[in-house]
């Protein structure tokens, strides 16, 4: 298929709901109060024992005291502190054991977002035929979190091109590859489209697809400004009148080590259309974590060699 002139409109719309209760309970239990008993002593003044010993004995005052202390605490087996009447008794203060806090705390969190992307248009090929096309597809992503803490975690996203050559739009199938997205030496777990796959460009022809480099988007950010640079014409297409179209492939999978690629022709792509509008959606696992794995931010539209329309997303994938 090669382009002679193509009319398009491109439209998206986007709607997110979100719900979040939380709940908190905090208590305080004080333990009892815990006062300290003295030991069993007794105690006499000066005052008094001066008293008791007025009769002299000839003994000095602080013979006498000692003697009298001694016989009386042999005596009744008690102890006698001594003191002089004027310093106040210390008062007994109680023992404290720090409060106990008990704190819970839950949440629950929805969220659902729903994205509608329509395209329509007219194309006239070289050899004069003409195509009508329209495309209209709506996604919706749901995600339901409880939790007893507060934490949770993401990543850093890179924003390779996915090809949807099926009505499941924005999906993931489950199947990942160990692969070197950012081209930095990081491996992480590439998933991979459940009815299509990532538009590579086989850079050294050694029919794998050796890291992010081979994708459009990781390296900049925007998948669609580097399909940009292979329109060699500058007709905002990319066709068989261009060199790249003939050398662009969709990657699906790899199986026992061996990529799973076709070429555009084979997946009966006659053109991409470069335009692209904001379609916004959170990709999640298909597990009941529902972790977020990517983030679609815009689409586009590629046309099939019978007119047919279909979707190509930059997707933003979580490393």
């Amino acid at each position: 298929m090669r382009i002679a002139s193509v009319t398009e409109k491109l439209s998206s719309s986007f709607s997110q709901t979100q719900s979040l209760d939380l709940k908190q309970s905090i208590s305080v239990r004080q333990p009892p109060l815990i006062q300290t008993v003295p030991d069993d002593n007794v105690q006499l003044s000066s005052e008094g024992l001066q008293s008791l010993l007025s009769s002299g004995m000839g003994m000095d005052d602080d013979a006498l005291y000692s003697l009298l202390k001694a016989v009386l605490e042999k005596a009744f087996g008690i102890h006698i502190r001594l003191w002089d009447g004027q310093q106040p008794g210390s008062a007994i203060v109680p023992e404290t054991s720090p409060p106990q806090v008990d704190t819970q705390q839950s949440m629950d969190y929805q969220q659902t977002q729903q994205l509608g992307f329509a395209a329509s248009g007219q194309i006239t090929t070289q050899d004069g035929r003409q195509f009508q096309f329209s495309l209209n597809v709506s996604m919706q992503s749901h995600y339901q979190y409880h939790s007893d803490s507060s934490s949770q975690s993401g990543g850093h996203p890179t924003d390779p091109l996915m090809v949807s050559l099926g009505g499941d739009a924005g999906s993931f199938s489950g199947a990942t590859v160990s692969f070197d997205l950012q081209n930095n030496g990081q491996m992480i777990n590439l998933p991979f489209s459940s009815d299509g796959g990532w538009l590579v460009l086989d850079k050294n022809g050694n029919g794998q697809i050796d890291n992010g480099s081979e994708l459009f988007g990781p390296q900049s950010g925007d998948g669609f400004a580097d399909l940009a640079k292979l329109d060699s014409n500058h007709d905002g297409v990319i066709d068989e009148s261009d060199p790249a179209y003939a050398q662009l492939k969709i990657w699906t999978g790899r199986v026992d080590g061996k990529e799973q690629l076709e070429t555009l022709q084979q997946a009966h792509i006659g053109a991409i259309l470069l335009p692209s509008v904001s379609t916004p959606l959170t990709i999640r696992s298909s597990d009941a974590s529902a972790t977020p794995q990517a983030q679609m931010e815009r689409s586009g539209v590629f046309l099939q060699d019978d007119g047919q329309a279909g979707m190509i997303s930059q997707v933003d994938v979580y490393s």
